[in-house]
């Protein structure tokens, strides 16, 4: 990601004197410095707005950051999940008959909301973007409405890519990771799946029906991603005129037109496009990564890859929970999918 000039010199500087770790503490003291010569400047503020990156877990929500950070007045990060701050509000506020609805005090909820992310988003930008003035959280989740005003983006990718990737990225995780994460009725097939991949990282791309070859575990996947999917489309319709607030990304088109659509982005926001630095592979921004890797968070960030995956056991149980979301979605036309041959694989040495 790139830095502001003047924080790269001084972290530079730093570093030679004191070392990466004292350099560190000495940028977030920096930035801290540049948030409160901001705050008590007559018309300066540390942070413009604030925007919001919603999106089924390993639906892309990482590449849009990344490729959000090349502006030089954009930050974001994540996964600060403000959507459950938001309903912890809306449960404390839901009876207009409570106290807190008193017209002085309502709001003042609200204002503590926002006053709480933008805090949050500033201490997190201290140290790697002191001057940046829009500042994002990232956060695999539900499209919510966060705060009143606030720019989403809403991503959506092709839940049989979701089902290939999100396998993947759990068997590189940590154990407990693990263990809280894949329900009772996958945990046999992913212990499987561990066991395979823990000898030998590359055994799925040698084998790659193996993969989702467990009709509980594509069931539960596939059930999840539609009903995100189903639950999203919902919200948005219910923003009324808020919607305009909310920004869709389809993951495919992104891959199909990254500088138009980035450019779009970049627009809604208000940011000039032209400020941003481009697209490059050492920023992990291009669509795809040269080399899969199964090891890395990063592992392929391919769009359409999900056939070679997909067994008959796979195309069936996914149709059966998702068919008619793949349709809505665009991303069939009809049922002949289910029933396509899947690549022929050949052993990879």
């Amino acid at each position: 990601m790139p830095v502001h000039p003047i924080t790269e010199i001084l972290r530079k500087a730093l570093t030679r004197l004191y070392g990466p770790e004292r350099a560190h503490r000495g940028l977030i003291k920096f930035g801290r410095g540049v948030h409160a010569f901001k705050r008590a400047m007559p018309g300066l503020s540390p942070c413009r707005q604030v925007f919001f990156i919603s999106g089924f877990p390993r639906s892309g929500t990482n590449w849009v950051c990344n490729l959000l950070n090349l502006h030089p007045q954009i930050y974001t990060t994540g996964e600060y999940h403000f959507y459950r701050l938001r309903r912890s509000v809306n449960y404390y506020t839901q009876h207009d008959w409570e106290a807190i609805h008193n017209p002085r005090l309502l709001p003042k909820v609200y204002e503590g909301l926002q006053h709480t992310i933008e805090r949050v988003l500033l201490e997190s930008s201290t140290a790697m973007r002191p001057f940046a003035t829009v500042l994002g959280d990232r956060s695999p989740g539900p499209l919510e409405l966060i705060l009143p005003g606030a720019k989403s983006f809403w991503i959506v990718r092709d839940g049989r890519d979701v089902a290939v990737s999100w396998t993947f990225h759990m068997l590189r995780m940590p154990q407990a990771a693990f263990d809280t994460q894949v329900p009772a009725v996958a945990m046999d097939h992913f212990q499987k799946l561990r066991q395979a991949f823990v000898a030998d990282p590359q055994h799925f791309s040698k084998h790659p029906q193996q993969l989702l070859d467990d009709a509980g575990t594509v069931e539960w996947i596939a059930n999840d991603w539609a009903m995100r999917c189903r639950d999203d489309a919902a919200t948005l319709d219910r923003l009324g005129n808020a919607a305009a607030d909310v920004l869709p990304i389809i993951y495919e088109e992104l891959h199909a037109d990254l500088q138009g659509n980035l450019d779009r982005m970049y627009r809604f926001l208000g940011v000039e496009p032209s400020k941003a630095e481009a697209p490059s592979e050492a920023t992990r921004t291009l669509p795809g990564f040269k080399n899969e890797n199964p090891l890395s968070h990063y592992r392929s960030g391919r769009a359409k890859a999900w056939a070679k995956y997909f067994g008959e056991t796979a195309r069936r149980v996914f149709h059966e929970q998702a068919g008619d979301v793949l349709i809505a979605k665009g991303y069939e036309t009809n049922d002949d999918w289910v029933g396509a041959a899947a690549p022929v694989q050949t052993e990879q040495h």
